[in-house]
């Protein structure tokens, strides 16, 4: 067991090294020293960000919430992943009746993490599908 606890010990210095992080903070997703503040976490978190106004349509309907979401379209229609703090769409797809798609919350950060360069803490962002049949 000491090897192994030796072995984490020497990666995680490794990446720290590499990066200018802790692996132990959310800034893991960050690659430069620019990116963190001192304790190694963004400066921002998702509450931070004002909400901006919903991009749903009317006739969209509550899905799920989870980790990861796997959705057959019971109708020609879109969907889509919302952030649910700040109600960005951080993925639309339309959809025909029947197919069937897999929303992960990977998919949400990322975006995020593109859309806000990397400085926004994402651990409190929570992602929810929403589905507005075709009319």
């Amino acid at each position: 067991m000491h090897k192994t606890i030796t072995l984490i010990i020497i990666t995680l210095s490794a990446f720290t090294a590499i990066t200018g992080c802790i692996i132990a903070t959310p800034c893991t997703r960050s690659v430069t020293t620019a990116e963190c503040t001192q304790a190694g976490t963004p400066s921002r978190t998702i509450h931070d960000i004002a909400p901006v106004e919903s991009e749903l349509p009317e006739n969209a309907e509550f899905i799920s919430r989870a980790l990861e979401i796997h959705f057959r379209a019971p109708s020609s229609g879109t969907a889509y992943y919302i952030e649910e703090h700040t109600n960005i769409a951080v993925y639309t797809r339309s959809l025909p009746i029947g197919d069937y798609h897999s929303f992960q919350r990977a998919m949400g950060t990322q975006a995020l993490d593109t859309a806000f360069n990397n400085d926004i803490d994402l651990t409190d962002a929570t992602f929810g599908l929403y589905f507005a049949p075709a009319e």
